[in-house]
């Protein structure tokens, strides 16, 4: 008998421990459901706004609910509390848009929301509360930011003719393996159908 409580557990097998704690991840998990579940139905219920003073007030209720319940504000939560879609409202504020019901006020409205909801990202990423690539996703899908890469354009096509391939590697910022006064035969042909 004292040799089987010895043996190392079967492989598939949980302790009771192990399928205890299971459970209590899995409760807690179905809590946390059902509490973003009902957040989301409180804002997905509101009425239409039908103009820009019904649409700042929600904007701001739905901030304001959010602080009051500790809850993390999201841009797709806020905009379903106004009665509309995400895409609806961020063609209002990129002037894209106008709407039936709003004046060309309402984008600086739903963007001081948008600059709002960046923040607190922002700084709940500094916090180390939220990951720093869930915000860089978020940034560039509801705040307007992008990777910005600078290419110099030129348009001193003649000279290019007559540089290296290290040269033209160098002047657009790609690395070779090409020995430095190595010239091609594509380069021979190029150069020579230029003259």
């Amino acid at each position: 008998m004292s040799e089987e409580k010895n043996l190392p557990a079967k492989r598939g097998r949980r302790s009771v421990a192990q399928r205890k704690k299971d459970s209590i991840d899995t409760e807690e998990k179905r809590e946390q459901v059902q509490t973003s579940l009902g957040e989301l139905m409180v804002e997905v219920n509101q009425p239409k706004v039908m103009s820009d003073n019904q649409l700042r007030e929600r904007l701001n209720g739905y901030l304001n609910r959010c602080y009051q319940n500790r809850q993390y504000p999201t841009v797709e939560e806020g905009f379903l509390s106004t009665g509309y879609t995400r895409s609806y409202l961020m063609d209002i504020a990129q002037g894209k848009s106008r709407g039936k019901y709003f004046s060309p006020d309402a984008a600086e409205i739903i963007q001081k929301f948008l600059d709002i909801c960046a923040a607190f990202d922002a700084k709940m990423v500094m916090q180390g509360q939220a990951p720093m690539i869930g915000y860089i996703y978020r940034s560039k899908q509801h705040y307007g930011y992008s990777d910005k890469t600078e290419v110099q354009l030129t348009s001193d096509i003649h000279s290019e003719k007559e540089m290296s391939l290290n040269e033209l590697a160098k002047r657009y910022g790609i690395e070779t393996t090409f020995a430095e006064d190595e010239k091609t035969s594509s380069d021979v042909e190029v150069s020579s159908e230029g003259n």
